[in-house]
């Protein structure tokens, strides 16, 4: 019922707004509907209708997204979404995650950049297709075949003269393992979104973004800590010996690792000390609820 009135209230708004394109844009009012739908993605009772209220969210976003002065609106009251502006102020990314009953999500994005050329705002949108990715930290991959995840925290650099977004996501994965990642975001000449950079110096060679698995049942930390030119993250280690590269039962050793920036790469670094420079943490996607048990 709820699912309806808020339908309802959408085509209503949209037909409201389509017949005074001229007033002023209420962009409160439209947050707060969008908030109730991105909401109600988790509420529905089946993947089938998370999926189809998605696209419901995905699709009027959009409209919002495309209306004049919308991107210097702040649309951090919708909970489950998690927008993102890096300090150069050239863009902003959103994104999200549907959660389906096994315990597994897909994740979508929009980005929402300024065309210096046609002086106008572009909207892309990004398509999660991390099942169907392999190698993942040896790709540059575009918005149409992205590594999804729920990115909540991004940070700026520099290497050979060119800008990378350095993005922090998180990734539910299912059941028995989460995932986390660093994500280099770049823009062509021409302005086309691009992920990945072979800017990560590991042991052996270069990687193009670093990904991380570790058991659903612990946390993993994986921060910025801006002063030290540091990305800080948890050292995962298996349980016991006998478990080694089985992820899904990998997990903080109170020890932590980190990539410093030298010289336009990220180097890895082993067993550092950290101080208490942090950024907040975000409230991660909820998951689905179970469904209700009939007589």
């Amino acid at each position: 019922m709820r699912l309806l009135i808020l339908f309802i209230l959408l085509s209503a708004s949209a037909t409201t707004y389509g017949q005074k394109k001229k007033n002023k844009v209420d962009f409160k009012l439209l947050e707060t509907e969008l908030n109730l739908l991105c909401e109600s993605i988790t509420e529905t009772e089946s993947d089938e209708s998370r999926i189809k209220t998605s696209k419901k969210f995905n699709d009027f976003f959009k409209e919002v997204l495309s209306k004049e002065k919308s991107f210097n609106y702040d649309f951090t009251s919708i909970v489950k979404l998690k927008q993102l502006t890096p300090k150069d102020k050239s863009f902003k990314l959103y994104s999200w995650a549907t959660s389906f009953e096994d315990g597994s999500y897909t994740y979508h994005a929009i980005v929402q950049r300024y065309d210096k050329k046609n002086k106008r705002y572009v909207l892309t949108s990004l398509k999660d297709n991390s099942a169907n990715t392999v190698q993942t930290t040896k790709k540059i991959l575009s918005p149409k075949n992205w590594w999804g995840a729920y990115y909540y925290d991004v940070s700026t650099m520099k290497s050979k003269g060119k800008t990378y977004y350095i993005l922090l996501g998180w990734d539910g994965n299912n059941k028995l393992s989460n995932k986390k990642v660093i994500e280099p975001m770049s823009f062509s000449k021409s302005g086309r979104i691009k992920f990945g950079a072979n800017i990560f110096k590991v042991t052996k060679g270069y990687k193009k973004r670093i990904l991380f698995e570790f058991s659903s049942d612990v946390v993993m930390s994986l921060k910025f800590h801006d002063k030290q030119k540091l990305i800080v993250f948890d050292h995962l280690a298996p349980l016991a010996s006998n478990l080694s590269g089985e992820r899904v039962f990998y997990g903080p050793d109170l020890s932590y690792d980190a990539f410093e920036l030298k010289k336009g790469k990220w180097h890895l670094v082993s067993n550092i000390k950290i101080n208490n420079e942090e950024r907040p943490n975000t409230p991660l996607p909820k998951q689905p609820k179970p469904k209700k048990k009939t007589e």
